[in-house]
């Protein structure tokens, strides 16, 4: 599990991960069309139009023409990269860098300029000297390999184009939220869910802290539960993807195993069922993308940006989230196997905690502007309409801290009818 980990968090998202692939397909092409001209070359010429098979010195000219352009292409290509990525550094936020690098058409189309040059000096290496002149179709499938680059090219720019664009990167996160979020509630469904505090019914109660420091990216809930029906034993897990751990905070409780050999067995098992890392990923994570769209919005807000409409858009999104999840309980997801004794409870995200983080900073650093606090109570009423009821008494509570926190803003007479306006339409619905 840790390798697949690892391969999907690192290489899957490697800007290398593309011209390395593409590259070796480039070493297989020109390998099989030199097999096939020393072996079949001949007989197949014959029977080929004049324009398809070309002397050596004419495909030799070409060759180079086009690894010089490949080449320039790439070299455009990477710089073009490397702007990409510092603006969305320096206008966005760092962790929506990864979401450029793991686009597969743009890491593609940079593969594919790279293996158009190992191609064409590849296989100006292997042609004849030109003392031979020998028909040859390297020429021509470097013409051909050409044209399928220029198109490349258009639809790199095209993408980086798309890209750059606030509301294109915007659409994009929630769009990949909404999928993920949609999958954690039909993963919920399938379970029982169970109260916050969680009585085993047993008084053996061992507490297994985290391997290392770091964020918890990903948890093999399955095996988790084999390992407790193998030690007839309850799991109880504490935390959520996301959260940062140390190597002295309690991750999994146990009970119902008083053998201290297995304890300690049962131990460096549970360690290699989560996975721990020096960063966040989205794999599995449902509010590391609300938090990169908060910090979008906080940028915006921010005296050097200074694009409110492009907040008020941020909170807009927000809200649409976590109305998406505005109808989940708090508590712990009970999970047991048809044969065994074994139980797993593992605890689900806290919708109190997800709409403080959502909105506390932009209440925060925004509140100097009206039109941006306006949207944020917009952005409450869409998530009052789908929510539950123990959510609703979650999220009016939250919209009295704020609504206190404004009145004594000392507003302008305007600007707090405006205000009052809207809290109250919000508390009539």
């Amino acid at each position: 599990m840790k390798f697949r980990t690892f391969l999907q968090a690192n290489i899957m998202k490697s800007i290398w991960l593309y011209p390395v692939l593409y590259s070796f397909l480039a070493v297989f092409i020109v390998t099989a069309v030199m097999l096939v001209e020393n072996n079949f070359g001949d007989d197949i010429y014959r029977h080929m139009p004049q324009i398809i098979a070309t002397d050596s010195d004419a495909a030799r000219v070409v060759l180079t023409i086009t690894a010089g352009a490949f080449i320039t292409i790439t070299t455009f290509t990477f710089s073009t990269t490397m702007i990409v990525l510092t603006l969305y550094m320096s206008q966005f936020t760092p962790r929506v860098v990864e979401n450029f690098l793991s686009y597969r058409g743009t890491m593609k189309s940079f593969g594919i300029f790279v293996s158009g040059f190992v191609y064409s000096i590849l296989a100006i290496f292997m042609l004849p000297n030109s003392g031979h002149q020998t028909l040859t179709i390297a020429g021509t499938v470097g013409v051909v390999y050409s044209i399928i680059i220029l198109a490349n090219f258009i639809l790199f720019i095209n993408s980086v184009g798309t890209y750059i664009q606030v509301s294109s990167l915007i659409a994009r996160l929630y769009s990949e939220a909404e999928s993920r979020i949609k999958n954690y509630k039909q993963e919920l469904e399938q379970l029982n869910i169970v109260a916050r505090e969680i009585d085993t019914g047993k008084e053996d109660v061992v507490d297994i802290a985290s391997a290392v420091n770091g964020y918890v990216q990903r948890v093999n809930y399955d095996s988790l539960l084999a390992l407790a029906n193998e030690y007839h034993a309850t799991l109880v897990f504490k935390k959520v993807p996301g959260q940062f751990v140390t190597d002295e905070t309690v991750v999994v409780t146990v009970s119902g195993v008083g053998d201290a050999e297995l304890l300690d067995d049962l131990q460096k098992r549970v360690h290699k069922c989560v996975v721990v890392g020096d960063k966040r990923i989205e794999a599995k994570d449902i509010s590391f993308t609300i938090q990169k769209i908060v910090e979008i919005a906080l940028k915006a807000l921010s005296p050097g940006i200074n694009d409110p409409h492009t907040a008020i858009y941020c909170i807009y999104i927000i809200a649409l989230q976590l109305r998406l999840l505005a109808d989940l309980e708090k508590g712990y997801a009970l999970v047991t196997a048809e044969e065994g004794g074994g139980r797993l409870y593992y605890e689900l995200y806290d919708f109190d905690i997800m709409l403080t983080d959502a909105f506390h900073q932009i209440v925060h650093y925004g509140q100097g502007d009206i039109a941006v606090m306006v949207a944020v109570i917009k952005g409450f009423r869409s998530i009052l309409e789908k929510a539950s009821a123990p959510n609703r008494t979650i999220i009016l509570r939250h919209l009295g801290h704020y609504e206190k926190k404004l009145m004594g803003r000392g507003y302008e007479e305007f600007e707090l009818d405006l205000l009052k306006r809207e809290m109250q339409d919000l508390k009539q619905d």
